[in-house]
């Protein structure tokens, strides 16, 4: 399923769920990210695209802070 949630004011997660596990949710997003067009008119400084688990979901909620999140994710999973 495919779902949209508020992390502030001026920003919005959609969420895609649920991917089995993290192979399965990196191949989705692989695919998205050569998706030509899968933003429609927004440039790539107007969103992130990233792989989270459900526990650093959690986490994630509770700082809100996509810059570390996305500076763990590339140096994690170097996609």
């Amino acid at each position: 399923s495919v779902n949209s949630k508020e992390l502030t004011k001026h920003i919005s997660l959609i969420v895609v769920e649920p991917l089995k596990n993290k192979d399965e949710a990196m191949e989705y997003y692989r695919k998205a990210v050569a998706e030509q067009g899968l933003m429609g008119t927004l440039q790539e400084k107007d969103y992130s695209l990233f792989v989270i688990s459900e526990e650093n979901f959690t986490i994630f909620m509770e700082d809100k802070s996509v810059v570390d999140y996305l500076n763990f994710f590339t140096n994690k999973y170097k996609p």
